[in-house]
């Protein structure tokens, strides 16, 4: 994630959070040093499906702060299913 951010000239902190599909990107918290967890981590049972989404402030380039307040959100959604032939953790 931080390689397809900076790729895009997105420096900084970006979130990763996972949830059901459909429901948003309110879940858990995701980092990218860790590993993931079966207490905050996404289910990862053979067929399961989840979004992940990604989470980036970012600043519009002439754009003084006052007018945007530097709060500009984008966000991506992807999901994952996980392979059905998967043989547990």
């Amino acid at each position: 994630m931080r390689l397809a951010t900076e790729d895009q000239g997105l420096t900084g902190p970006a979130e990763l959070r996972w949830g059901p599909v459909g429901a948003g990107c309110d879940g858990p918290r995701l980092t990218l040093d860790s590993t993931v967890n079966p207490v905050n981590g996404p289910p990862l049972d053979p067929g399961s499906r989840f979004e992940l989404c990604v989470r980036r402030v970012y600043r519009l380039p002439g754009v003084p702060t006052m007018v945007d307040a530097g709060r500009n959100v984008i966000e991506a959604r992807y999901v994952v299913t996980i392979d059905g032939a998967r043989s547990g953790q």
